[in-house]
């Protein structure tokens, strides 16, 4: 996803050749070009990943570094938010290891539900969580009564993290649409 605006004009791409991974706790990379990625060798990404896919995890990345940055500045709510981003550009990554696209945040939830949870991939633990932060964003986003604490931020930052972890491990075992 390529963005444009602002924000993108002053944010470099991250240098390819770095060795730390994109999603490394402390990261201070702010934009993860997918082309940086492409020829990682730190395991993030299993060779013959799609570049949809490897987009996707870039992405996530981005979002979890966002999100981290978020907290540690004390904004709870665009942490929660971010947080979940970070989740739902995983699961994105999930439905593309498969040659599958949603075209709404309902859809991803629905389709890792019926194509991960209940093919035993991911736990349904994970398929719960993503329900509930696709939630918790929508009210850190747009609920004029919802509170977040730093306390609360942090944990839904931790949940989310443990979400890209598994999903970062089921993306990688999948074989690229078109393998056998």
């Amino acid at each position: 996803m390529e963005s444009s605006g602002p924000r993108a004009s002053h944010i470099p791409a991250r240098n390819s050749n770095s060795p730390r991974s994109p999603c490394e706790p402390g990261e201070t990379a702010p934009r993860v070009d997918s082309t940086a990625i492409d020829g990682a060798s730190d395991g993030l990404i299993a060779s013959g990943v799609a570049p949809n896919t490897r987009r996707l995890i870039a992405d996530q990345c981005y979002f979890g570094l966002e999100a981290r940055a978020l907290h540690a500045a004390a904004f709870p709510y665009g942490a929660v938010s971010r947080a979940y981003h970070a989740v739902f550009h995983a699961s994105r990554a999930l439905l593309f290891s498969i040659g599958l696209e949603a075209k709404s945040h309902k859809a991803v939830v629905s389709m890792i539900g019926d194509h991960f949870i209940r093919s035993g991939r991911l736990s349904p633990q994970m398929g719960r969580l993503l329900s509930r932060l696709q939630r918790d964003r929508e009210d850190a986003d747009y609920a004029t009564g919802a509170v977040f604490t730093a306390e609360e931020a942090g944990k839904v930052l931790a949940e989310a993290e443990a979400f890209v972890a598994e999903a970062r491990q089921v993306t990688a075992a999948e074989k690229p649409t078109g393998q056998q």
